[in-house]
């Protein structure tokens, strides 16, 4: 059971996922978390980029678009990058010392 709020347009804004729990829980009845929200089995997985938008319908929530995510690189990913721009720069130097005469 996954506990849920909604903004005017029905989008989510808020998701816990463990309304219940005696240690994590929200400390809450059910008809308490039902005046501000809702209670559903399940939110759809993710499976494109960035951080799904969620839209609650008749009791379904679906995925209705993606936000795109600033999200922490790994080492590897900051190394590729740094090497692609390290190839770019490289053949933006060669190519001008081409034009120049210098090579």
């Amino acid at each position: 059971m996954v506990y849920i709020k909604t903004d005017s347009n029905n989008i989510v804004t808020y998701q816990h996922h463990m309304p219940f729990d005696d240690i994590y829980g929200m400390g809450k009845t059910k008809d308490k978390l039902l005046e501000d929200g809702y209670l559903v089995d399940s939110i759809p997985k993710s499976e494109g980029d960035g951080c799904p938008i969620l839209k609650y319908n008749n009791g379904i929530v679906e995925i209705i678009g993606y936000e795109s995510v600033n999200a922490y690189k790994t080492p590897n990913e900051l190394l590729r990058d740094e090497i692609k721009t390290l190839q770019k720069d490289n053949a933006q130097t060669q190519y001008a010392l081409m034009m120049g005469g210098l090579v």
